[in-house]
């Protein structure tokens, strides 16, 4: 799922680190970033303050139930095609 625009990225890093599995950031280049890791999170945070890259990638949680704690971040399949 994709990111919203314009999130409180420390309360989203907060929920990410209470998720149950691993929560990866995937780059449309490939990249792949674990956000339960406190390095993960200080690239993410510094390279998305940079440039605009980041909104092109996906969140991606390991437990399906993650996308539950996460779902205030996250833009739904519908509301993609809404807008």
């Amino acid at each position: 799922m994709k990111l919203k625009s314009d999130i409180d990225y420390a309360a989203f890093f907060k929920q990410a680190k209470h998720c149950q599995g691993n929560v990866y950031y995937h780059t449309e280049e490939g990249d792949h970033m674990n956000l339960k890791s406190v390095l993960s999170m200080y690239v993410f945070a510094t390279l998305n303050a940079a440039s605009d890259a980041f909104p092109k990638g996906e969140v991606l949680c390991d437990a399906p139930e993650d996308y539950d704690r996460l779902m205030d971040y996250l833009i739904l399949q519908n509301e993609k095609q809404k807008g």
